[in-house]
């Protein structure tokens, strides 16, 4: 009995030491089978890979793989962090003896890159370049991007966003000074405001603001008031040139020949065309002035009356089925 639970025990502690040795070397196999992938030109793959590598157990092994995989692809803004974070690991072995050729990787990753640094932003609103969360301003140092016209948006509840192109040079720093004003404030929903106070439930309630169309009635009733008076001064006017030309032709003795003068004929055309403008502008005078009248009379005053007393409605509102109305003498 005692033989057997020895046996047991020294099984199950081997069995311990030999599966210990495996899980330490997992994180191991993942980077060979991410640098085979890569070897076949299968990048995005081994980015994976390595990502789950590093998961499993970071390691500046693991950091410059990411960042080579990353640079392959194009990632330049995360490749560079990446490399940074391996080579700063300087006395591990696997970057002492890569070191060279990870310098060399970081050197073209920064061709692509630039900075932008971003002033003025409100406190707290997020930064997104090209579509992708940067941070959140204030930033402690400038943001690293790519190079050429990228598009820069800052967000912050309450503050109207800004959005605006920038160009970002190779190994420049781009400034950028941005102004965001607040949002104005919208009144709720529903809310509506009364004579004296504020009501909700969409009733309106007390005097209705005045539009101020009676004073532009009242305004036109003395235009044609005015125009009607000049029209009727054209046609007394017309008159006078009427009876001036009638007076011509009755004073010249050589009108009553057959057939007329041509100096007769001027002033018999004279009289009847001036007896047409005469009789158009009093007609015209009389419809001014009529209508004119009208509007001037019927046109109501704009101006709000002083309360006598009695109650004043202040506002209504619907809390339930029913609706609430409040007001004040």
């Amino acid at each position: 009995m005692m033989r057997r639970l020895v046996a047991s025990l020294g099984g199950l502690l081997l069995s311990l030491a030999l599966a210990s040795p495996a899980y330490a070397a997992e994180p191991d196999d993942l980077l060979r089978k991410g640098s085979a992938l890569r070897a076949e030109g299968r990048d995005a793959d081994a980015l994976k890979v390595f990502e789950e590598a590093d998961a499993a157990r970071p390691t500046p092994t693991s950091k410059a793989q990411i960042g080579l995989a990353e640079q392959a692809l194009g990632a330049w803004v995360r490749a560079e962090a990446h490399l940074e974070q391996a080579l700063a690991a300087e006395a591990d072995p696997w970057i002492v003896r890569n070191r060279q050729a990870l310098e060399g990787a970081l050197g073209t990753v920064r061709q692509h890159l630039g900075s932008l640094e971003i002033l003025g932003a409100a406190e707290g609103a997020d930064v997104f370049v090209d579509g992708i969360k940067m941070g959140v301003m204030p930033a402690a140092k400038p943001f690293r991007v790519e190079i050429g016209k990228r598009q820069l948006e800052l967000r912050r509840e309450g503050f109207n966003s800004v959005s605006r192109t920038v160009v970002v040079g190779e190994g420049a720093t781009s400034r950028e000074t941005v102004t965001m004003s607040p949002r104005e404030s919208r009144r709720p929903e529903g809310e509506t405001v009364g004579t004296g106070g504020v009501g909700r439930g969409g009733l309106p309630v007390g005097d209705p603001p005045s539009a101020g169309g009676s004073g532009v009635a009242r305004t036109v009733g003395w235009v044609l008031v005015g125009t009607g008076g000049a029209a009727a001064i054209f046609g007394g006017a017309g008159l006078l040139v009427r009876e001036s030309a009638t007076s011509n032709y009755n004073a010249n003795q050589s009108c009553g020949q057959t057939p007329l003068p041509a100096e007769c004929q001027d002033q018999v055309s004279a009289r009847d065309r001036w007896t047409v403008l005469s009789v158009a502008s009093f007609i015209g005078a009389g419809v001014l002035i009529g209508t004119g009248v009208v509007l001037v009379v019927t046109a109501h005053d704009d101006k709000p009356k002083p309360s006598r007393g009695g109650l004043s409605f202040v506002g209504c509102s619907v809390p339930g089925p029913g609706v609430t109305c409040g007001g004040r003498f």
